[in-house]
């Protein structure tokens, strides 16, 4: 939460914010430069005078200097001092100032981040935007101040529908070395969509080769490499495809028909289309269109969850994540799960909005609870935390019993990342199915009040007032014989 502010801020004349304009900038060339802000305190501070030394109950003001002609400090009573009159008049000057309930935001960005939010209540969003440039790309505020400003800058986008400007936000972001590793190589594949949405793929592809080198490479990348290579002109495409098929074995993956007819039909093959070279990003490889759902391949069990906000429809991948998939049918067919309730819903401010989990289960009832479960990494599923991606809540690898979480966005940090130096995120967290129906549910859900003083330590504030009931959880196949 912000304060009113003591600074004025000035900006450049409005830009244009519509995509759609021809002879706009491209987001490399708006990441580039950083409007001009110029700022500075108001000279003229609100001054007040105290209505005297001897009115009974609660003074005026407090904890302020008190500045009087005759060097004393102040009036104590029955001193006889007429704080109005002669030379005696007494004043108080009130200093403003802008605080934000992180602590990592200084005063400084807090005013410019409360300037811009009063420039988009006033629908000066041209304000706003200049504002948020700056700080995410200043480096004169520290790593916390500009991956707010950044954010404040995506979301924005985001509402007023500017892709452009959202490219931007993500680019600044990514080359301010403001984001985490978590955060920071999935932000790379979303730029490397939006390139290709736009339709560049020159760029979609440096960008994908500039994720590549910046880590574990799964053969899905690749796989996108190899077509984006083919689809420009460059030679060696037949070699990285081939690279990611020869990867596929070491992360559990199947090698698709369109992968091998890639290779052994070269450059001069016909054009194949999305569904030929085979799969999606995320488990093939092929080069999906943003927000193309590839159809399913492997074997999945539906299950209903019929909560007392609406039913929620989700395919479990038994075929994929066997172990996780066949512990959560369990609870459901021992109706362990009627009666259960979602307890706690995570906000994340940024990204596709809304964004953050949705979590529930057992929570520990020992009238309901198994035994933990083996870990089935998403390096051996070929799963991902995307939105609607169902994820098992452990405290580390065999832990997993009966309390799970639904994505409202991408979360790919939460998959396992052989990379990374912690253990934790060496592991990551095991994926088992994903919400097919009702995600409006999950996200009415989401969005119910939360308790403040609910939950401890991180997950404080987290927790719903009001905890929402499953009051039924069946599978809709047979259990076979």
């Amino acid at each position: 939460m912000l304060t009113m502010a003591a600074t004025q801020t000035q900006t450049q004349p409005e830009p244009q914010t519509q995509a759609e304009d021809t002879d706009r900038p491209t987001p490399e060339a708006e990441a580039a430069s950083t409007p001009i802000i110029v700022e500075g305190s108001t000279e003229a501070r609100e001054v007040r005078a105290q209505t005297g030394s001897r009115i009974p109950g609660e003074p005026l003001y407090r904890d302020l200097n008190v500045a009087t002609s005759t060097g004393i400090a102040g009036l104590t009573p029955g001193s006889g001092m007429q704080p109005f009159s002669g030379a005696n008049a007494v004043t108080k000057r009130i200093t403003t100032t802008c605080v934000s309930d992180n602590d990592a935001v200084g005063e400084r960005a807090s005013c410019l981040l409360l300037e811009a939010q009063e420039a988009r209540a006033e629908n000066d969003l041209a304000g706003a935007i200049d504002i948020y440039r700056f700080l995410v790309s200043s480096q004169q505020f520290g790593r916390e101040e500009r991956l707010t400003g950044g954010t404040e800058l995506y979301n924005l986008a985001g509402e007023i529908g500017d892709t452009v400007l959202r490219e931007e936000a993500l680019i600044r972001l990514v080359d301010g070395d403001v984001l985490n590793e978590i955060r920071r190589r999935p932000a790379m594949l979303t730029l490397s969509d939006m390139a290709r949405a736009r339709g560049d793929n020159d760029l979609a592809l440096k960008r994908l080769n500039d994720y590549r080198a910046t880590g574990v490479t799964g053969p899905d990348i690749y796989s996108n490499i190899a077509i984006l290579m083919r689809t420009t002109g460059r030679p060696g495409a037949e070699d990285m495809m081939q690279q990611a098929i020869d990867t596929a074995p070491d992360w559990d993956m199947p090698v698709p028909q369109g992968w091998l007819d890639f290779v052994r039909l070269g450059p001069n093959a016909p054009q194949m289309s999305a569904q030929e070279i085979g799969g999606d990003t995320s488990q093939q490889g092929e080069l999906a269109e943003p927000g193309e759902q590839a159809e399913p391949e492997f074997a999945t069990t539906t299950v209903l969850l019929e909560t007392s906000m609406g039913t929620i429809t989700i395919a479990l991948e038994t075929q994929r994540a066997p172990i996780t998939a066949g512990n959560f049918l369990r609870y459901v067919d021992e109706g362990r799960f009627d009666g259960i309730v979602f307890y706690r819903a995570m906000h994340l401010d940024w990204g596709d909005q809304p964004n953050g989990l949705l979590q529930g289960g057992a929570q520990w009832d020992p009238d309901r609870v198994l035994p933990g479960i083996p870990h089935e990494p998403t390096t051996t599923t070929g799963l991902s935390h995307t939105r609607g991606a169902l994820s098992m809540a452990m405290g580390e690898p065999g832990t997993a019993n009966g309390d799970f979480s639904i994505m409202l966005g991408d979360q790919t940090g939460l998959d396992a990342n052989p990379a990374s130096e912690d253990p934790v995120w060496q592991n990551g967290y095991a994926v088992f199915g994903y919400v097919t129906d009702g995600m409006d549910v999950v996200e009415a859900i989401h969005a119910a009040p939360l308790d403040p003083q609910k939950g401890e330590g991180w997950m404080k504030g987290q927790m719903l007032a009001d905890p929402v009931t499953v009051v039924d959880a069946r599978r809709l196949e047979p259990i076979a014989e």
